[in-house]
């Protein structure tokens, strides 16, 4: 299953938008899997809908990207004080 990106460069190669590469005539159909392929599921709606979702989706990657970032720097800080802590131990 393509994530956001992946359909990003699939409509740039057929010069479309995304929600144009998602179209089904009247109706727009995507379907979301999570990481597991439990949750599933399915929105219908028009395509002001699907780009406002679509549009939910990237900020709440985008948020999981910058908390990732943070832990990293949160694990590095706790590292560097372990590291001077081993130093002042007699």
């Amino acid at each position: 299953m393509p994530n956001f990106s992946k359909l990003e460069q699939i409509a740039s190669v057929f010069e479309l938008d995304v929600v144009e590469l998602l179209s089904f005539g009247e109706k727009n159909v995507i379907c979301l899997i999570g990481d597991n392929s439990v949750n599933i599921s399915q929105m219908i709606g028009s395509s002001k809908e699907l780009i406002f979702e679509m549009q939910k989706l990237q900020l709440g990657l985008e948020h999981k990207e910058a908390m990732l970032a943070q832990k990293d720097k949160e694990i590095q800080r706790l590292e560097e004080l372990i590291a001077l802590m081993k130093t002042q131990l007699p």
